[in-house]
């Protein structure tokens, strides 16, 4: 044989035996795969199983948190304790309040015909009321230097939360109100040159009525943690009406209505971040607590105080004016007749059955904020929206327009989205004969209201810390807004 033919035939040997082996290993592979297959299979349907059969609901060990029965006992023991000290000190300073309260009104009323006072006149009234204190109270301890260091360091800080130590046992967070020089400076001066007589007795009898909130603050606390919950913010107003003499005229049918206009005012404010609660020391810092107290110490209802109830009337008319199925609930076509105002105006240049607010921004909010069947909003909602749109520019709560903002839920508001919203509010004001800047140029405008680290991109938490926020939704939502914008060098 020849050797080529050989050496062909070598060749063709070694092919058919590397194709041999070559198939072994390929079946191989697959026997493998299908037992890989089949064990995970089963230990999937093993682990199902086996998670089925369980009563409790498994939770990742890094979530539970060691529970001690005793030191809660102690703790719950401890804020009670605590409560009740806080509530004895509170009420003995209260009766003292009272009389140096009506001490102070006898000494600065003493000279009918005096309708503004000195500061020399007022160190020598101040000099009579210590030497009437010291002998009026000569046996009452004084308070301790700790609590009064506690208090001033609240008063700095003015945190939301506070230490550890606030979160067991009650700390002051109101100073002591004492006729000081100091209160006669933070009076308003008259043209003369002093300052009137009733402004200190309103001022002090200010202070007073904050102690007064706060130990009634704390006796609605039912946990005993220092905060409130919204339910135990409505009873706390609930209670307290009967004693203002502003609101003697708000009857039992609009009661549950004013009460949850309340406190829906004041956890906006305090609650940014929806958590429902707020600390009792944070609602007594906050300027809505001055409001509230204001309105305390008040013989006549005023209508531009949101705690009047004025408000709460013009807020349940506005309610009732909207809800045109009679069922006392708004869905997003009702809204969308909105008119600002409280009352409500209806005659504002647009046309008859439109509102000044973008159809967009009140889709969004049924999107983001209702979640009650069939998208319909209930009077506590209606007073957020109110209380988020009336308000503006002023913008207590950023999360919340975001959230209705960021249509893809990306993070990030481009020039497309907020074009999205500023058509409408664009497409209002021509159609009402107004000379209104181009959409482009207002969008550009909008953007440079928020500092940003890339241009015209705006991400979440440069929003939610721009001081401008509020501004820059009421330029796309608003066309009233807008349009007092647009011409406020005229005004």
């Amino acid at each position: 044989m020849p050797v080529a033919d050989v050496a062909e035939e070598a060749c063709l040997s070694l092919v058919k035996a590397f194709r041999c082996v070559a198939e072994k290993g390929l079946l191989q592979d697959d026997a493998d795969a299908e037992s890989w297959a089949r064990e995970v299979a089963r230990i999937n349907a093993e682990a199902q199983k086996a998670w089925g059969e369980q009563k409790i609901p498994f939770i990742p060990a890094m979530y539970l948190r060691r529970r001690d029965p005793a030191a809660e006992k102690a703790l719950r023991l401890l804020r009670t304790t605590s409560k009740a000290f806080e509530l004895n000190l509170r009420f003995r300073e209260i009766e003292q309040l009272d009389e140096m309260h009506a001490k102070l009104w006898e000494l600065l009323s003493a000279d009918k015909t005096r309708m503004t006072i000195t500061i020399t006149e007022y160190m020598k009234i101040l000099k009579k009321f210590k030497a009437w204190q010291e002998e009026r109270f000569e046996s009452t301890p004084k308070s301790s230097p700790q609590r009064e260091v506690s208090v001033r360091s609240a008063q700095q800080e003015c945190l939301d939360d506070t230490t550890p130590l606030g979160n067991v046992v009650y700390l002051a967070s109101v100073m002591q109100p004492r006729p000081s020089i100091q209160l006669y400076l933070s009076c308003p001066r008259s043209p003369a040159g002093g300052v009137e007589v009733v402004h200190i007795y309103q001022r002090f009898a200010r202070q007073v009525s904050l102690v007064k909130c706060e130990a009634e603050l704390i006796m609605w606390d039912t946990n005993n943690d220092g905060c409130l919950v919204e339910e135990e913010m409505e009873s706390y107003v609930r209670d307290l009406v009967p004693r203002i003499e502003a609101l003697r005229d708000i009857t039992d049918d609009i009661l549950p209505f004013y009460c949850c206009a309340v406190s829906r005012r004041i956890f906006w404010a305090l609650d940014p971040g929806s958590r429902g609660f707020i600390r009792i020391d944070a609602l007594l810092q906050s300027p809505v607590m001055d409001e509230w107290v204001s309105l305390q110490l008040m013989r006549e209802d005023q209508p531009r105080n949101w705690f009047s109830a004025a408000i709460t009337s013009n807020l349940y008319d506005k309610f009732l004016y909207l809800d045109t199925r009679n069922r006392g609930t708004l869905n997003a076509d009702d809204m969308k007749r909105y008119k600002k105002g409280l009352p409500t105006v209806m005659d504002d240049g647009l046309p008859a059955g439109v509102g000044p607010l973008s159809s967009l921004f009140i889709d969004r909010f049924f999107e983001t904020n209702v979640t009650m069947a069939n998208s319909e909003l209930d009077f506590r909602k209606f007073v957020d929206f109110v209380v988020a749109v009336e308000f503006l520019p002023s913008c207590q709560k950023p999360l919340f327009f975001w959230n209705i903002l960021d249509i893809e839920g990306s993070g990030y508001l481009r020039p497309v989205h907020v074009n999205l919203f500023f058509r409408e509010t664009h497409a209002k004001l021509v159609a009402a004969g107004l000379e209104v800047p181009s959409r482009e140029t207002v969008v550009q405008e909008a953007f440079d209201l928020i500092s940003t680290a890339e241009p015209l991109c705006i991400s979440r938490e440069e929003f939610i810390n721009a001081p401008q926020a509020g501004l820059f939704v009421a330029l796309l939502i608003d066309c009233l807004s807008f349009w007092t914008y647009e011409n406020r060098e005229q005004r």
